[in-house]
């Protein structure tokens, strides 16, 4: 099964249908120029009412968010993938030019990726759980065979994508903090940031393992050992979850802050 921390090692997972009419020329905007380092972090306590998801705004800075924004909403699910992998790797090649992604709109749409029903979706079939476990167990499968073991179901690749849009947050949460640190020269106020309010609650609150785990991976990588105080409790509450992948996820999060 792909996990969240398989984006770290595979370099995102790349879709082979793609449209060129979203392979967009980020040279033509006029973005505001800030550093690129990879340390900013922000927190925010937890609140038991669940923070509401705004509607997006009427209207958009930037025309490239506002095209982002509506396609990783109505767009399909390769699409959508192509749309973050692309987010994800401007903002890590490029920070000046991506400055235009860091919008309302955006995060707003990637948290709808992520509370979306996926439960109707093609799940694997038995034929193909059957094929996967003789994969992991090493026994001999025809090109066909291990051609159909590994072809993701919807439900997966859906699945892939909630747990791409957290990383993408992630990053666009650490640009944003870039870009108040450049323009201001102040380290921003942890507690005040609403994206990262609504991943705390998808951590406590969604009823899928992969889910909130991601959302622990997400935190860490907004995170920084400066918010050792903010970061813990949360951390060691995750401690406390029943599953085994967002315990260990909790664990390495909290040896990384110390």
């Amino acid at each position: 099964m792909f996990l969240y921390q398989d984006l770290q090692t595979n370099d995102f997972q790349t879709y082979s249908a793609t449209t060129k009419a979203y392979r967009i020329s980020y040279e033509q905007q006029n973005s505001a120029v800030i550093n690129s380092d990879n340390s900013s972090s922000a927190i925010y306590k937890h609140e038991l009412k669940k923070p509401a998801i705004k509607t997006p705004h009427t209207k958009t800075i930037s025309p490239v968010a506002k095209m982002y924004a509506d396609r990783l909403t109505n767009g399909d699910a390769q699409e959508r993938a192509f749309l973050m992998n692309t987010i994800n790797s401007v903002c890590l090649q490029n920070v000046r030019e991506a400055a235009a992604l860091s919008d309302e709109d955006v995060t707003n749409a990637l948290f709808g990726i992520i509370e979306e029903d996926i439960s109707k979706l093609k799940k694997p079939t038995k034929r193909q759980i059957r094929l996967r476990k003789k994969l992991e167990e090493n026994k001999n499968l025809s090109p066909k065979q291990k051609e159909i073991a590994m072809k993701n179901s919807e439900y997966e690749i859906a699945e892939q994508n909630k747990i791409l849009a957290f990383y993408t947050l992630g990053t666009l949460q650490n640009l944003t903090y870039k870009i108040v640190i450049k323009r201001t020269g102040i380290e921003p106020n942890l507690k005040d940031s609403s994206v990262v309010e609504k991943i705390i609650y998808e951590l406590k609150n969604n009823k899928d393992e992969n889910m909130r785990a991601s959302a622990v991976g997400t935190l860490h990588m907004i995170a920084k050992p400066v918010y050792y105080e903010d970061l813990k409790p949360i951390f060691q509450s995750a401690l406390s979850d029943s599953s085994k992948v967002v315990k260990d996820a909790a664990k390495e999060s909290l040896m990384y802050l110390e």
